[in-house]
């Protein structure tokens, strides 16, 4: 895989996001799939999987899936894509810590969560205790949502 690729990989799929093109969002799925064939459990990892989340969060938003029409045979693909790569993230920071994208992954899985109609769920990592000197008005609400 490409050195430059993988230095850059999150900032191009910023950039595929924001140009809401399902041809540059798909061929950057198929790219970061790729890499994460040859990748060990790693924080490089996490962060693939993150990306590739977002990435099926934006296809999901670009096709006005909604979870709630799953009985009418419109089942949300990408955004169930997106919860499992959130949750493989989450998994992979609660298992090896260490990962300076804790704070952003949770808040993914929370609104993902809201998204399925699990608020229960969604509010546990809402109301996450974070231990860092965040100065906020409020514990409850998750930074950076």
């Amino acid at each position: 895989m490409d050195t430059d690729f993988i230095k850059n990989f999150a900032k191009e799929c910023d950039n595929a996001i924001s140009s809401k093109s399902i041809e540059k969002i798909d061929a950057l799925i198929g790219k970061l799939k790729e890499l994460e064939l040859g990748l060990e459990r790693s924080p490089l990892l996490t962060q693939v999987w993150y990306c590739i989340s977002n990435l099926y969060s934006t296809r999901a938003a670009i096709y006005n899936e909604d979870v709630k029409l799953w009985r009418n045979e419109k089942f949300p693909t990408n955004a169930v894509q997106s919860l499992n790569y959130i949750r493989r993230a989450f998994n992979e920071y609660i298992q090896n810590g260490n990962n300076n994208m804790c704070f952003e992954i949770q808040t993914n899985l929370a609104n993902l969560y809201h998204g399925f109609c699990r608020d229960i769920e969604a509010n546990y990592f809402w109301t996450f205790n974070y231990d860092n000197a965040i100065y906020s008005d409020s514990i409850f609400v998750a930074p950076f949502n």
